[in-house]
């Protein structure tokens, strides 16, 4: 069983274009996310999948530096992208993580896998659990994710590849990451704005020591300097496509 992590990363985005090769303590934003993901003890093989578009042709410039896999797919059927991805890469099991989360926790997507192998789950998730908004991944066995391709064909089914799983739970066998109280936290650790971004460098200058940093130190770092939170504490989140 091939244990894959699909990161979707492009650099169109609404709000802050370009944001996944920003650079964050001295790498582009993908870089990290992609070292993140590989510290995971269950994860077989990293894919970024992006689009076609002439832009994106600078996302497959920085995996082939780092020696990261790629897929070039579709911009807006997103579902099909990582579905050919996975595909692609002969993946049996699907992490997803999107290219805009620079603190994705790798113990917890290992607890997860943990997870799904035990209860013989389609989907696991860690999403509205209480976690910081930008910590959350999903979990996907080849099969559902196949069943939601052939099945999923509402506009909002193609535009994010978890929708039509969340819509039809009785034809899945689902699970939630359950967490600590520790781990919960109202805040946003994604980036989607230059104030988020302006929050994760404050967090990777003071905890960042070139190795992926510890999911709890960052949540002991905002205990402690509250303020900290507060820089983006006013966005809204949106889903990401």
């Amino acid at each position: 069983m091939k244990t894959t992590c699909i990161i979707q990363a492009r650099m169109g985005s609404t709000r802050l274009p370009g944001k996944i090769l920003m650079e964050i303590a001295g790498k582009p934003m993908l870089r990290h996310i992609v070292e993140r993901v590989r510290k995971c003890r269950c994860v077989d093989e990293v894919v970024v999948a992006t689009t076609k578009r002439w832009e994106d042709k600078k996302v497959i410039e920085l995996c082939t530096k780092i020696k990261c896999s790629y897929f070039e797919g579709s911009e807006s059927d997103v579902l099909d992208r990582y579905y050919k991805s996975a595909i692609k890469y002969n993946s049996d099991i699907i992490i997803r993580v999107t290219g805009d989360c620079p603190l994705v926790d790798f113990n917890q997507i290992d607890r997860m896998i943990e997870i799904q192998k035990k209860a013989k789950a389609d989907y696991v998730e860690n999403v509205d659990v209480g976690l910081p908004r930008g910590i959350g991944a999903e979990i996907f066995t080849m099969d559902a994710l196949k069943k939601s391709w052939l099945e999923g064909n509402e506009p909002h089914h193609r535009e994010h590849v978890d929708e039509y799983i969340i819509e039809n739970p009785q034809k899945f066998r689902t699970a939630k990451l359950p967490v600590e109280q520790w781990m919960k936290k109202d805040c946003r650790l994604t980036v989607d704005t230059n104030e988020d971004l302006q929050l994760i460098k404050e967090i990777y200058g003071r905890l960042y020591r070139g190795i992926p940093i510890e999911f709890k130190d960052v949540i002991s770092l905002l205990d402690k300097n509250p303020e900290l939170s507060k820089i983006n504490s006013h966005i809204v989140q949106k889903k990401v496509k």
